[in-house]
C-alpha cells in the first residue's frame, strides 16, 4: 500500500501569531475570510501545517519527529488525526475529489434551513450593519482619546465615590423617585436616555479598539429575540497579541457607562429639582441597572462574556464549553472512551462544565421569557406557538441532532452504551411518572383563632386610658373613654326639642292649634325620646368595652389621652389565647388535591420555633379577592405576590384559595394553645410554610394538565 497523500489546504487562509495561551505557550491564529471566522491553534498544530508540503502523511510524521523542538512525537499520529478531523469539519481544507465533493453537497443540502427555521432562527439572533465607521474612528480618535488618560480616570473615581456617599444619604428619597417616572413622558425620557447611552456604549468600544490598533468593519442593530440593540464589530481584535489590550476593548462600553452613572449619581444629588435633576436621575438608574444585570453578565454574549473569554485567555469559550460538555456526556454517562476535544486542566474543565449548564438554562429562560412576553402583549396563539419553537431550538432541536450524530459516529452501538442508555432513560420516565409529589404548600401565619380588633365608633378624642399592653381583660371590660365633639351639641339640642314640644303638650287644652295637632306633637316627642336614646347610645359606645376576655396587644405605643383617632385606626387588638389557627392560602390549581381534615405541618420562618402538626379545617370553595393576613402580601415583604386595586385592597396575582387549619396533638385531636387556668402572655402571629399531605401527583402528570389546560383556554377564547 502507497503512501497516504495529504488532501490539500485552502490558499486564501491565513496563518498569523495569537495571543499566548494560558499556559505562556505561543498562540496562532488561522483566519478563514471567506466565513468571517477564526481558529486557534497552539505551536504543535503550526508546525504540523508547515510541513504539510511533503504530501504525504508518513513523510509529514517523519519530518515532525525529528524536530527537536517536538516534545510529543509519540502522539503525532493521533494529532495529525484530529487535525485533520478539524480541518474537514470547518471547511479548510482545498479541492476536494469528486466523492468528497458528492458528500460535502450531499450534507449542505441536508443542513440548509427551511424557511421556516431560517426565520425561528433569525427571531433569536440577527444582525444588520448600518455603517463603516472605521476611517470616521481614525480621524475622530485624538479628540477624544484624553478621555483615557490616567488622570481623568482617576478623576471619574473620586467623583462617583463621592456621589455614592452623597447617594447613601438619600437612599429613601432616591428610591421614592422612581415611582414618578412610571408615567408615559416618564418612560418616554427613559427612552430617549437609553438610547444616547447605548450610543455611546458603543462608541466606547470603537474609540478603544482604534487606539489599540484594531478594526472596527461595522457598527449596526442586532435583533435578538426581537429586540433590537446596537453592536459594535471588534472582532479583528484577535489579532492583538497582548491580552491586555483586548480587555480594554471588552471593557470600553462599561467603562462609558459607568462614568455616565457616577457622574449622574454625583449631579441627582447636588442639582436642584428640575429637568436636568430628572435626566440625572434617569441616566444613573439605566446605566447601573443595564451595566450590572445585562452587559456585565457572561451567560450571553455581552461585554461579560467577552471580557470573562479574554480573562481566562480561551476564544470562542462557549462553543469550545459546550463541545466539552457533550463530551463529558459521551464518557461519563455513556461510557465512550472518546478523546477530550482539547486538553485542559481538571479544574478548568468543571467550570467550564458549569460554564456551559448555566448559559443552557440561562438560554431557556431568556426563550421562555420572550414567549410569555409575546405571551401576554400580542395575541396568545403566537405566544403558544413561539413557547413551542424556542422549546425545540433551545431543547429538544440540539439533542436530536446529537443522537443524529451519535448514530452517524456508531455511539450507540456498543452493547454497554445501550444498557446505560436504557437505564438513564428508564430512571427519567420513572422521575416523569411516579407520584413524588405529595404536598401542596401553603404560606400561613399561626395566630390566635379569637382575635377582636378596637376601634373608635367615630372620631374621637381619647380622655382616658385604662389597659396597657399586656393586660388580661374580660368581656365588658372598658377599655378606652372617648370624647366626641358633636356629641354634647346634638344631646343639648335634643333636650331643647323634648322641652319644647312637651310644653306645647300642655298648653293644648287652651291653645286650639296646638290641641288638633296633639297626635303630631305626640310623634315628635316619641322621635326625641328616641334621639335621646341613640345620643346615650353614641355615648356608651365611646366608652370602648372589650368585645371578649383576653389580653391587649398591638397597642399603639402612641396612643396617649387627648390624642384624636379615626374610625379606621386600629387601638389595638383582644386575643383569645384558648386555641390558634393557621390562616394561609394555596394555589387554586392545586386545591384539587386537598382532602378534609388533610394532615399538615408549619415550618416556621423563624427557625427557633419548633414544627407544629395541623390538620385542615376548612378550605374556600372560590379564590380569594383578597389577601386579608399583611405578613403574606409582597406588600409587606410576603410570599405571596400580590398587586394593589382601586380600593387598596391586596389582590393575588395568581388565583388563591383560602385555607384554615388546627393545630393537633399527637393523638390527633385538635390541640388548645394553653393549659386552662394558666394564662400566659398569647403569642404573636407567626409567618412560615404550611406542607400539606396532598394526593400525590407525578412531574409528567402536573405538565401534562397544566398544558391541556393552557390549550383548551387557548380553544375557549
Amino acid at each position: 500500500m502507497g503512501p497516504q497523500t495529504l488532501p490539500p489546504l485552502r490558499q486564501d487562509l491565513q496563518l498569523e501569531r495569537g495571543a499566548p495561551l494560558p499556559d505562556g505557550s505561543p498562540g496562532w491564529m488561522i483566519h478563514d475570510p471567506v466565513q468571517h471566522s477564526r481558529f486557534e491553534l497552539d505551536a504543535l498544530d503550526v508546525r504540523l501545517l508547515s510541513a504539510w508540503s511533503c504530501g504525504s502523511r508518513e513523510a509529514l510524521l517523519q519530518q515532525c519527529a525529528q524536530a527537536p523542538e517536538l516534545p510529543h512525537a509519540q502522539g503525532l499520529p493521533q494529532r495529525l488525526d484530529s487535525l485533520l478531523d478539524f480541518l474537514r469539519e470547518h471547511h479548510l481544507l482545498g479541492a476536494p475529489s469528486a466523492s468528497e465533493a458528492a458528500a460535502l453537497a450531499a450534507k449542505s443540502r441536508s443542513t440548509r434551513p427551511t424557511a421556516l427555521q431560517w426565520l425561528a432562527r433569525r427571531h433569536l439572533f440577527l444582525r444588520i450593519p448600518l455603517i463603516h465607521p472605521d476611517a470616521w474612528l481614525q480621524r475622530t480618535l485624538p479628540a477624544v482619546a484624553w478621555l483615557g488618560s490616567r488622570p481623568v480616570r482617576l478623576a471619574w473615581a473620586l467623583l462617583t465615590l463621592l456621589g455614592l456617599l452623597l447617594l447613601s444619604r438619600q437612599w429613601d428619597s432616591f428610591i421614592g423617585t422612581v415611582p414618578e417616572f412610571l408615567t408615559p413622558a416618564g418612560l418616554l425620557l427613559y427612552l430617549v436616555v437609553l438610547v444616547g447611552t447605548k450610543v455611546l456604549h458603543e462608541l466606547g468600544h470603537a474609540w478603544v479598539a482604534t487606539a489599540q490598533g484594531a478594526r472596527v468593519s461595522s457598527m449596526g442593530i442586532t435583533l435578538m429575540l426581537g429586540l433590537p440593540l446596537l453592536y459594535t464589530d471588534t472582532s479583528d481584535a484577535w489579532r492583538l497579541a497582548r491580552r491586555r489590550q483586548r480587555l480594554w476593548i471588552d471593557a470600553a462600553g462599561v467603562l462609558v457607562e459607568t462614568g455616565l452613572a457616577g457622574l449622574a449619581t454625583l449631579a441627582w444629588t447636588v442639582l436642584p429639582p428640575g429637568l436636568l435633576r430628572d435626566i440625572a436621575f434617569v441616566l444613573a438608574t439605566t446605566t447601573w441597572t443595564l451595566t450590572l444585570l445585562v452587559n456585565l453578565n457572561p451567560l450571553a454574549r455581552f461585554d461579560g462574556y467577552y471580557f470573562l473569554a479574554d480573562a481566562i485567555g480561551m476564544a470562542n469559550l462557549q462553543p469550545r464549553a459546550f463541545a466539552l460538555a457533550q463530551w463529558w456526556i459521551e464518557t461519563r454517562l455513556l461510557g465512550h472512551g472518546l478523546p477530550a476535544p482539547e486538553a485542559v486542566s481538571r479544574r478548568r474543565l468543571a467550570a467550564l462544565l458549569v460554564f456551559a449548564a448555566l448559559t443552557w438554562v440561562y438560554r431557556m429562560l431568556l426563550g421562555l421569557a420572550a414567549a410569555l412576553l409575546v405571551y401576554s402583549v400580542f395575541f396568545r396563539a403566537l405566544g403558544v406557538v413561539m413557547l413551542l419553537v424556542e422549546a425545540w431550538m433551545l431543547m429538544l432541536g440540539p439533542i436530536v441532532r446529537w443522537v443524529r450524530q451519535g448514530q452517524g459516529r456508531g455511539l450507540w452501538r456498543p452493547l454497554r452504551v445501550r444498557l446505560r442508555l436504557g437505564l438513564l432513560l428508564t430512571g427519567l420516565a420513572a422521575l416523569l411518572a411516579l407520584p413524588l409529589d405529595r404536598h401542596v404548600e401553603a404560606p400561613a401565619v399561626l395566630m390566635p383563632a379569637a382575635q377582636a380588633p378596637l376601634h373608635a365608633p367615630e372620631p374621637a378624642r381619647v380622655e382616658r386610658l385604662l389597659v396597657r399592653e399586656g393586660d388580661r381583660v374580660e368581656a365588658g371590660q372598658v377599655l378606652l373613654e372617648l370624647w366626641a365633639p358633636t356629641l354634647e351639641p346634638d344631646e343639648a339640642r335634643a333636650h331643647i326639642d323634648a322641652q319644647l314640644e312637651r310644653m306645647r303638650l300642655e298648653r293644648g287644652v287652651a291653645d286650639a292649634q296646638d290641641l288638633g295637632q296633639r297626635q303630631v306633637i305626640e310623634q315628635r316627642i316619641e322621635e326625641g325620646l328616641a334621639t335621646r336614646t341613640g345620643l346615650q347610645a353614641r355615648r356608651e359606645a365611646l366608652r370602648v368595652r372589650a368585645p371578649q376576655a383576653g389580653r391587649i396587644v398591638d397597642l399603639p405605643d402612641t396612643l396617649q389621652p387627648g390624642d384624636w383617632v379615626a374610625p379606621e385606626r386600629e387601638l389595638g387588638r383582644i386575643v383569645g389565647p384558648e386555641r390558634l389557627d393557621a390562616q394561609g392560602h394555596v394555589p387554586q390549581d392545586q386545591a384539587w388535591r386537598l382532602a378534609p381534615r388533610a394532615p399538615a405541618r408549619f415550618i416556621a420562618d423563624d427557625p427557633a420555633r419548633p414544627a407544629q402538626a395541623l390538620r385542615l379545617r376548612a378550605l374556600a370553595d372560590t379564590a380569594s379577592e383578597q389577601i386579608e393576613q399583611p405578613l403574606l402580601s409582597s406588600r409587606h415583604r410576603g410570599p405571596i405576590s400580590t398587586r394593589d386595586d382601586a380600593r387598596g385592597r391586596a389582590v393575588p396575582v395568581l388565583a388563591q384559595q383560602r385555607v384554615v387549619l388546627e393545630p393537633v396533638d399527637d393523638a390527633g385531636q385538635t390541640a388548645q394553645a394553653q393549659p386552662h387556668g394558666k394564662p400566659q402572655q398569647p403569642q404573636p402571629p407567626q409567618r412560615g410554610l404550611v406542607l400539606i399531605e396532598a394526593e400525590p401527583v407525578s412531574l409528567g402528570g402536573e405538565i401534562a394538565r397544566r398544558v391541556q389546560r393552557l390549550v383548551l383556554d387557548e380553544l375557549v377564547r
